[in-house]
């Protein structure tokens, strides 16, 4: 099957809410350092962050993030105390805030495994993908698309969030040609 690099920033400048949605499918691809190796994973669960919500890292924090980068930038957290990590996709606008949790590829359930499988920031250089542009050709990091057909299930609510609206997308089926 033919994969094809998403390049063009214009998929990622739309609502998190509809990136969220258009994840589902996409490719997931980190080269090692050395390029020879590229680990790829197919997204199978997102999770829509928005920019009036109080849960962005830029609305609950006085230190600037990635998540005011324009869309297409990868914010990756890190929590010292918890150790968990995990990764978003900035989607929308420059100072926006708003971003979509990859929140699993294929049979890794859950941020933290998705950014353990990927193997990213596992060797304590987190710093060096945040902010990451995921356009650039010569990123570490960037999504595929392979013209794979999408069913996704009806939205549920996020994990751990209280939400108003059901904001988590998940794979219900995928159709290969």
């Amino acid at each position: 099957m033919n994969t094809k690099r998403i390049s063009d920033r214009n998929f990622f400048m739309r609502p998190a809410e509809t990136d969220a949605q258009d994840l589902i499918g996409k490719i997931l691809c980190h080269s090692e350092e050395d390029g020879n190796f590229v680990i790829k994973g197919r997204i199978t669960a997102t999770e829509a962050y928005k920019n009036d919500e109080d849960v962005t890292d830029a609305n609950r924090s006085t230190n600037p993030t990635a998540q005011l980068l324009s869309g297409g930038h990868l914010h990756f957290h890190y929590k010292t105390a918890e150790g968990r990590k995990r990764i978003d996709i900035v989607t929308n606008e420059s100072g926006i805030a708003e971003s979509v949790l990859i929140a699993e590829i294929d049979m890794y359930n859950g941020p933290q495994k998705v950014v353990w499988a990927m193997n990213i920031g596992q060797d304590g250089n987190e710093n060096v993908f945040d902010g990451l542009d995921l356009v650039d050709p010569n990123s570490p990091i960037w999504l595929e698309e392979d013209g794979i057909s999408v069913e996704i299930n009806p939205p549920v609510q996020r994990k751990n969030v209280l939400d108003t609206k059901p904001l988590r997308f998940t794979v219900k089926a995928f159709s290969f040609k």
